[in-house]
């Protein structure tokens, strides 16, 4: 398809509403029911679904980091920021037969930036598609909808610090204080969302609104049973590859570069591939020289150290490499729709 044909979507408008939030909407209350009607059915029990999809995201943002432009572009997240973690790794290894009391704090800063990282990137999807739509947010609603994110983001902190404690309605007390916090968060963000709609005269389209109403099925979801947060990364996931297929395809779909379809596939293919060397494998590789080296405690806390790091600098590298006011990466997301100015 030619730049002029394409619609005005990342994907298709389909995919897109998909991707954005739609699939949540679809799927999780599937993944919610059994729960409700069965105390003995775990989400867990399902884990491969969303593995096959949240770690190949994790390798989609190294594919964009990991080239000699933005290498250079992004010394601290690329170098630097992994060897400082690789370094509090290694010493938290050297202590663990002594102290262990050095992992917890990495998973919490872990979890932590998970929660910067769902609303952040949520808003970030809003941002893009209301561009795509020709219609994108004023300062006032801005502020609002980024407030009610902030807030979900406060709670999603809360309930990672308080889940190794898990006392009767965490993070907030009773349960109905948490429910009223989730009820006047949603009113915050959908005053914005008025807002848009009163000053622009029609209705914010679906994948506009989509991600930002997706972060309340999610946290609901994990506040009823906390595997689902197993889940709720999937659909993150699926956010975010929705926007690196786009910049795959951009880069590659030039004069001269056939089969599109083919170069797709093997795109799948290495991030996946790459997802189970160093998320799924690494792990087992390096914890028996760990074990023998540094002590039995050292090694089982590879998988959870692994794990921590990936997230981590995961957060940094996002943060870098999707600042839609940069022209070289506007470029790479929205070559195919010529935008007129950076969305704001």
């Amino acid at each position: 398809m030619s730049t002029a044909d394409a619609p005005r979507a990342i994907l298709t408008t389909r995919w897109d509403i998909f991707t954005a939030g739609g699939g949540t909407f679809l799927i999780l209350p599937l993944l919610l029911f059994p729960f409700a009607i069965s105390r003995n059915w775990s989400p867990s029990d399902l884990l491969w679904i969303p593995v096959i999809i949240n770690y190949p995201h994790f390798m989609a943002s190294y594919r964009l980091l990991y080239t000699k432009r933005n290498i250079r572009k992004h010394p601290i997240v690329a170098i630097w920021v992994p060897l400082a973690l690789i370094g509090y790794i290694l010493f938290t290894l050297s202590v663990a037969t002594t102290d262990r009391s050095y992992v917890m704090p990495f998973l919490m800063v872990g979890s932590a930036y998970l929660a910067v990282h769902y609303t952040g990137q949520a808003w970030g999807v809003m941002v893009t598609y209301s561009f795509v739509d020709g219609d994108p947010f004023e300062p006032r609603e801005r502020r609002l909808i980024r407030a009610s994110l902030y807030m979900m983001m406060a709670w999603h902190v809360l309930w990672a610090i308080e889940l190794p404690y898990k006392t009767p309605g965490y993070p907030l007390g009773t349960s109905g204080a948490q429910e009223l916090y989730f009820a006047v968060a949603f009113a915050v963000g959908t005053y914005g969302l008025y807002l848009r709609q009163r000053r622009s005269g029609r209705r914010p389209t679906a994948r506009v609104v989509l991600p930002w109403a997706a972060v309340w099925v999610w946290y609901i979801a994990i506040a009823i049973n906390p595997a689902m947060l197993l889940f709720t990364q999937m659909f993150h996931a699926l956010q975010y590859l929705a926007f690196t297929t786009r910049v795959e395809i951009n880069r590659y779909d030039r004069p001269g570069n056939m089969n599109l379809a083919r170069h797709l596939c093997f795109y799948a293919i290495g991030i996946s591939v790459a997802a189970y060397v160093i998320v799924l494998l690494s792990p087992d590789l390096l914890r028996s020289p760990v074990t023998s080296l540094i002590s039995y405690d050292a090694g089982r806390e590879i998988p959870y150290l692994v794990t921590a790091f990936i997230n981590i600098h995961h957060y940094f590298t996002d943060g870098a490499m999707w600042k839609l006011g940069d022209p070289e990466v506007r470029n790479d997301l929205m070559r195919h729709l010529k935008p007129a100015r950076a969305p704001r």
